[in-house]
């Protein structure tokens, strides 16, 4: 393990990760009457720009400037000039951190942690891409950096940072800006005014306190890998399964819905019935064009019935008027072709008998085709 190979003591353990402050606040709570259903809140935009700001923390509770990286191809110093005291900034065109920008934040955490030979640093991130690049890598490896990334999507538990103090952080951070819209009211907040609300919010956040309970919550340090309990990881159970384990699951469960008393026999019955199904499709069915019933055996109607037809009757359905039926058999059936026609005068009038017919062959379709199509002429 790492911490028994390098013995790390808790002022050398950092924790490094980015957020985003937005020109755009989420106005805080106010008090208001009672019954009053929505109560409007002051923003300084309806949609904002995002500022990145990358933070670095030691169990000790100690943490080092920030930096800031704007949504600008041209980065000027005098960006971050109200902002914590020794903080950097970067630009680039999303605003996002990339791997230039990552590498330039490194070289300002050496200048702080000030690793050595004797004094190694552990640096405890995520898998970003940026955190990922190779000069970055041997950068931390000749100056004795110690990068060590959490599995995937576990941060939300095992980040110092998101455990203990980016909410506080962003907390503080929305108050600084409410307060800013109210004393200027009529303008716009920028990019630029980021550095200086941060700074106060940065200040409140970053606390020892914050910041050992972040580190003590995680198991971080002090160390302790019991820290988390075992219904904690109830949600990767059902992936971890294998997959026969999941396939005799559900067919129980889906058993026990149909409130079954005998779920082997039920098991039997539906394989028995999918297996004469299978066995159905290879028959030939005689199909007889001038008449509407199919010479079908009883057992295969039988079984057509209990698990593919699940519409109304034929019996019910005899007596409607203008109606086409289609028998199911091996070949799928063509869908219902309708044929729009113009009401005949009122001194005519016209009997239309339903239709029914086998789609067994191509010619049968075809033929019924032609016969819809078949334009029909007015009067007798």
């Amino acid at each position: 393990m790492v911490m028994d190979r390098h013995q790390f003591t808790p002022n050398n353990i950092y924790n490094v990760d980015e957020t985003g402050c937005t020109t755009v606040q989420k106005p805080g709570k106010v008090i208001s009457k009672k019954g009053i259903k929505e109560v409007g809140g002051i923003v300084s935009q309806e949609r904002g720009s995002l500022v990145t700001m990358c933070i670095a923390i030691n169990a000790l509770g100690q943490s080092i400037p920030p930096m800031f990286i704007f949504p600008l191809k041209r980065y000027h110093e005098h960006f971050v000039r109200d902002g914590s005291q020794g903080s950097i900034g970067g630009g680039n065109k999303s605003g996002w951190m990339q791997e230039e920008n990552f590498l330039q934040f490194i070289k300002h955490f050496a200048k702080y942690a000030k690793p050595s030979e004797e004094n190694r640093v552990l640096l405890i991130l995520d898998n970003h891409t940026s955190h990922l690049f190779i000069p970055v890598i041997d950068f931390c490896k000749s100056n004795f950096i110690t990068l060590l990334s959490f599995p995937p999507h576990t941060s939300h538990k095992l980040q110092p940072l998101d455990r203990g103090v980016f909410g506080p952080f962003k907390r503080f951070f929305n108050n600084e800006c409410d307060q800013w819209v109210r004393s200027n009211p009529g303008k716009r907040m920028t990019i630029y005014n980021i550095p200086a609300l941060a700074k106060d919010a940065y200040l409140l956040a970053m606390t020892p306190k914050n910041i050992t309970a972040g580190f003590q919550c995680t198991g971080i340090w002090p160390f302790n890998r019991y820290v988390f309990s075992d219904a904690e990881f109830d949600p990767s159970s059902v992936t971890d399964r294998p997959l026969e384990d999941r396939i005799a699951a559900d067919i129980v469960q889906e058993e026990r819905s149909g409130n079954n008393t005998n779920p082997s026999a039920c098991e039997a019955g539906l394989r028995s019935k999918l297996d004469t199904i299978l066995d159905v499709s290879n028959t030939t069915i005689e199909a007889k064009p001038s008449t509407s019933k199919a010479n079908l055996s009883s057992g295969v109607v039988t079984i057509l019935e209990d698990i593919i037809i699940k519409g109304p009757s034929s019996t019910s359905t005899s007596s409607v008027n203008n109606k086409q039926h289609t028998i199911g058999c091996s070949t799928p059936p063509l869908p219902i072709l309708k044929q729009s026609v113009s009401q005949p005068p009122s001194n005519q009038t016209r009997v239309h008998s339903p239709i029914t017919k086998v789609l067994c062959f191509h010619t049968e379709h075809m033929r019924l085709e032609r016969y819809i199509r078949k334009p029909i002429k007015k009067g007798f």
